[in-house]
Order: structure tokens, then sequence, then C-alpha cells
């Protein structure tokens, strides 16, 4: 016999972010519960509002399972005499485990025969136990910021108001935060009239039904969804739906109602990306667009409520807004009053970082490392455009616009740049440097915005590593980790050769004086940028023990690791690869384990003809393959190395290494380095996992 069983806690308006990571530790909090103690259950729906977090759920069995335990005593030699008969060490087992010695059976181990007693201990009933399980699964809830309320010692996010928790028709009794469970629950805080009674746990999507409240979350946000896209239609537009904005929308709201609004045309003169901004970011409503992409004077706003005085809720929306974007328009109209290369002046005000010097110190540092980038990667031809750029790109930190709308950096000094008459490749290039800015953003398109991109953020990371700002844990202040993934990520994209260590010496010495110990700070921000291109490969779908070799040996520039794991990746399963790489371990254990004699080889010390086969064979393709290294033709190395196959195997066969003649094999082991360190050119394939 089963019933369904619900819990749910009902609270003051939870911060949206807080919501799902919420819910997700109380499905695994209640079914780990159930699970611990032999409930068998069956299909879990969950729900959530800004008001409640909710799980429903079927088929949860009345009793709990049997507890079936063996328990091994002694062997069998000790527990029977030669009659069978159970032994004083036998009957004191049984008696310890609570079972007859007549029920004891033997079981074969790997040790030998051994008694075991089974005990079995009768599930009772799952509402004697259903309290612990719940109460446990609130007190384990965690949020990134909990309060104390009242007299109690409960931390939650906010206050606890109500809990309904019912086994089929009865009341699971417990108590959370000093609130007594019940079967009773609250509707939408307007539209509901007072408290509703759960009569059975299967009634609850219909008692939220009652009370306005869309209580599943996927469901709200289909509607929401749905609600709003059918509104712009109507408007004659087109919404523009930003995922992370409707899933902040979906968690703030109990009954969603869509709305349009307007806002005075004028305001069109203000750039798109204010307006996106001002409305998304701060008021959460969805723009408006029309068939050619452009912006509308339209919002949509979603009401937590039904379409009752929509009219009234529609005016009080749009006159907030309006106050907002004069706001807007003023700093824009503000800004315009000085050009964009006065602004620099200001950023020796702005500090960086206390021991990095100001945001005008690292504009000068950017400008520095930009120009050594340009020059490596032969974009000098650009070098006047990128100064100007590196020189420009943080200018429009210290604008009105900016101060109000910290998003809007980059964006509003391309905007800047232009109105102040500096070239469109300077005005995208500021804009761009910022790319990527969060994950799955635009890379940047133009070597100005890539050089100036990645001299901004090598300056940042090596900066922060130099005062010992690591980050730990969770703890990242300077976000070091994205743009970690930003520089390889641009690197990747525009297939720069480049070296990290190059980057970072560069890096360093922009910094002069200020980093004490480059040799330490080097290796640890070369070591940071291998853990995160090490993940950025995996990602990719590369074997991890492939990533592996191929970043012993070519990590410090990432565009020829990964042109090398590609190939390597290629051949990997081949038999011709399984075969060469059986004969290259071989080698690499015996090298690895008796070391590499320092011996001058040539063909005249060798004395079987296996040896001196594969000597030709390695001298034959010294130089061939140093071309194709430096060519990049992986795919020419692999099969070069490919053709030492059959000397290897000739060698192993007909060839004894670990000869008593001490010269002999010091011979053999110096012809087998030889052997690894060819091989280990294109990667340490003694990383390959066979």
């Amino acid at each position: 016999m089963a019933k369904s069983l619900l819990l749910e806690l009902g609270c003051e308006e939870l911060p949206a972010r807080f919501i799902a990571p919420a819910l997700a530790q109380l499905v695994e909090a209640v079914t780990k519960g159930l699970e611990q103690e032999r409930i068998e259950f069956g299909t879990l729906r969950e729900f959530a509002t800004p008001r409640r977090l909710a799980v429903l759920i079927d088929d949860v069995s009345v009793n709990q399972r049997d507890l079936i335990q063996e328990r091994r005593g002694p062997s069998k030699e000790i527990a029977f005499d030669a009659e069978g008969n159970p032994t004083k060490a036998a009957m004191g087992f049984a008696r310890g485990a609570g079972v007859s010695p007549q029920d004891l059976i033997v079981k074969q181990t790997e040790q030998g025969e051994y008694v075991y007693a089974v005990i079995q201990e009768p599930g009772g009933s799952s509402l004697d136990v259903l309290p612990q399980v719940l109460a446990e699964a609130l007190s384990q809830l965690s949020f990134p910021k909990s309060m104390r309320w009242g007299s109690g010692d409960t931390r939650f996010a906010r206050p606890v108001r109500w809990i309904a928790a019912l086994f089929g028709e009865t009341v699971v009794d417990f108590t959370f935060a000093g609130v007594k469970s019940g079967r009773t629950t609250r509707g939408h805080r307007v539209l509901s009239e007072g408290e509703l009674t759960i009569a059975t746990a299967q009634e609850y999507p219909a008692v939220m039904e009652r009370g306005f409240v869309v209580a599943d979350l996927a469901t709200r946000k289909e509607m929401i969804r749905s609600q709003v896209e059918e509104v712009a239609a109507k408007a004659g537009g087109v919404a523009v739906i930003d995922p992370d904005l409707l899933h902040e929308v979906t968690c703030l709201v109990e009954y969603p109602t869509a709305l349009v609004g307007q806002f005075d045309p004028s305001f069109l003169e203000i750039p798109p990306e204010v307006l996106i901004t001002s409305m998304q970011a701060h008021q959460r409503y969805f723009p408006v667009i029309d068939g050619d992409h452009q912006l509308l004077p339209l919002f949509i706003a979603i009401r937590n409520g039904g379409s009752e005085y929509l009219e009234t809720v529609k005016q009080g929306n749009e006159k907030v807004l309006s106050a907002r974007l004069s706001d807007a328009r003023f700093f824009y109209h503000e800004d315009q009053a000085q050009a964009l290369a006065d602004k620099i002046e200001a950023l020796k005000a702005v500090v960086f970082q206390e021991r990095l010097g100001t945001i005008y110190d690292k504009t000068q540092r950017i400008r520095q490392l930009s120009q050594r980038l340009a020059s490596h990667l032969g974009w000098d031809q650009d070098q006047s455009t990128i100064d100007r750029t590196a020189l420009l790109c943080k200018a429009d930190l210290v604008t009105n616009m900016v101060n109000e709308f910290p998003e809007l950096q980059g964006v509003m000094g391309r905007e800047y740049a232009k109105l102040s008459g500096e070239g469109e490749d300077v005005a995208t290039g500021i804009f761009e440097h910022y790319l990527p800015r969060f994950a799955g953003d635009d890379l940047p398109g133009s070597k100005t915005g890539t050089v100036v991109g990645l001299a901004d953020r090598m300056d940042t990371i090596v900066g922060s590593f130099a005062v010992g700002m690591i980050p730990t844990g969770s703890q990242d202040p300077y976000g070091l980790r994205r743009r970690t993934l930003a520089v390889l990520q641009i690197v990747l994209d525009q297939k720069l050769e480049i070296s990290i260590n190059q980057l970072i010496d560069w890096s360093m010495a922009a910094y002069g004086e200020l980093v004490t110990n480059p040799e330490e700070v080097r290796q640890e921000v070369h070591d940071f940028f291998d853990q995160r291109f090490r993940g950025v490969l995996l990602e990719m779908g590369f074997r991890y023990d492939l990533v592996d070799a191929v970043m012993a040996v070519a990590s410090d520039d990432p565009c020829d690791c990964l042109q090398r794991l590609e190939v390597l990746q290629s051949t990997a399963d081949s038999e011709s690869f399984t075969r060469l790489l059986t004969g290259f371990h071989r080698a690499a254990n015996l090298v690895d384990k008796q070391g590499v004699p320092s011996i001058s080889l040539t063909d005249s010390v060798l004395t079987e003809a296996a040896e001196k086969q594969l000597f030709a064979a390695l001298e034959a393709r010294e130089e061939p393959l140093q071309n194709l290294l430096q060519a990049r033709d992986y795919r020419g190395v692999e099969e070069m190395l490919a053709e030492l196959q059959e000397p290897i195997d000739r060698f192993f066969d007909e060839v004894m290494v670990m000869v008593e003649d001490e010269t002999q094999r010091n011979i053999r082991l110096a012809l087998l380095g030889k052997v690894v360190a060819m091989m280990t050119q294109m990667a340490d394939l003694r990383k390959v996992v066979q």
C-alpha cells in the first residue's frame, strides 16, 4: 500500500537567485532521507515560488522495507565440532546476534568457510520516521545569505511562516524554525482569501490553483514566455527574451500576467544598449524590437497578479521607466561635453588595486603589452590603431553613464569614441577588448580588440599573482579564472601562435620592479593556465590521457597543443598506433628504470643486425622529423614515427637489453633512450593508457 507525501515550506519572499538551488537541495535531501529509512517511493514533483518550496511524491510506501543483514562470525572449524554441533563460540555469536544457533549458515569466502547470522528487522510504519526525515531535510537547506529572526536559533534565507506536511490525509507532525507542520497553506498574497486547507497530499496542485498560484516552476516559466510573445505580437513587435531574465522573472511572481507599456520615442536617441540595460537589468522588463531588429518604444512587464486594474499597473511601470531613461539621457548628453580622450587624466584618481596602482597605470601597461603583442603577431601595420585603442580602452569608466550602469563599460566607450571623432577601428576595439564577458559571449573579431583584450587580461592575471591575490576555492574576487579562460578562447579562436610564458614575461616586464619573484610568478601563472586549459580540452571531447600526454610537451602554445591533440586522438584507437605504443612503453619502462647512459652512439659500436636497423631508422628520421615539427605537420610526424614500429619490434624480438656485459647493456639502453626521445617530441606517450 502507498500514499502521496507532501512537504511545503512557506516563507517571506525569497530572492530569485536562491530559489532553484534551494529547491534542488530540498529534492535531494528528501529523497536521500527516504532511501536511508528504507521507504520506497515513486514519481516526485517539485514546486517553487517566491513564497514556497515544495515536493509532492507519489506512491510512498506506508511501511519501511524489512532490513536484512548478514553478520559474519567465527570460522566453520571453530563454530562446529567434529559431529557438527555448535560450539560455545557459535552459541555466543548467535546470542549476540539475536538468533538461534540452528539458524546460523555457512558461507564460502576468500578466507575460507565462515558462519553467518542472518538478521531480519521488520520495517516499521513510514509515518513514524517521516517527521524526522522531513525536519532533517529542511534543516539541510543552505543559502548564500541566511538570517535569524525572533528568539529562535534556526537560520534561513527568510522567516518561515508555515509548513504543510501530509502523508495521504494524515499530517506529518514535526516542528521546524519554531513553526509546527499542519495541513494549511497560503495562496497568492493578494488574490487568495485567507488560509487554504489541504485535505490530502494529492490535492496540493488543485489547492494551489484555487489560491491563484502557479506553483510549478517550469509551467510558470512557459506561461510567461507565451504571454510575452503573444502581447508583443499584438503590439506589432517581437519580444527580446533573455533566458536569464526569463528565469529571474519566473522566480519573482506566483501568478503572472504580461502587459505592454510604452516610453517616449525620443529616448531612442540613446544607444539601444542603454535602453535595453535599463529595461532588463534594472526593471526586469522585456524589450521589443521590430522586423529589422530595431528597438521599439515598448516594453513588456510581468505583473504578479491578474488582469484587474492592469491599466493602472501599466501607467506605474511607464512612469518608473521614464524616470530612469530620463536620467540615462541626461548622463548621455553630460558625458559628451568632454571628448573621450580628455577623460584619461581622471583615471589617475581611480584605483585599480592598492598595490597595482591606478587604472591610468594599468592603461599604460596595456599599451606596452599591446605593442609587443602586435609586433609578435606581425600586425605592425595596425600599431597606431592598437595603441590608440589601448590608451582609450578604460576612459569610459569615469563617465556618468558607466558609473550608473557598470554593465555598459566598453559599450559606452565605443559610442563616446565615435562621438569624439575616433576611428571606427578604435571604437570597435574599445568595445571588443571586453569580449567575451561571460560564458557563451561573442569573441573579439578585430585585431585591435584581440590584442588589447589579451593585454588587459594578462595584466590583471599576472599582477594579481605578483601581489599574492591567488584564487582559492570559490574566492576569485578579480575573476582570474574567467579571464584565463577568455585568453585561451581568444588564442584558440584566432589561431594565434603565441607562448603563454612569453605573455607572462611581457606582462611582468610592464610591472617592472613590482614583481620581486619573477620565476615563482611565471610558474604559478603557467600552472594556473594549464589547469584551465586542461579543462577546456576535456570539454572539447578529448581523452584525458591524450590531453595529459600532449600538454606534457606543448602546453605553452595552446594552438600548437590543440593541433597535436587533434592528430593524436584521430589515430589513438588504430591498430598500428596500439602496436607502436606497446613498443614505446617497453622502451620507456627500461629507460625510466635504468636511466640513459651518456654514450655517443655510432653504427660501429652496435653488434646485432636489429640494433643497426633501429639506429639507422632513427638517424634517417632525425632531420626530417624536425622539419615536420617546425612546419607543425603533425600528421606527417605521426606517419614518420609509425615507421619505427617494425624496427622497434624486431629489436625487442632479437635483442636482450639487460645483459651482463655493462658496456653492451649501456649501448642498448642509450639506443632505447634515443627511441624515447624521438617519440616524445610529439607527445609524452608514457601518459597514454593502453
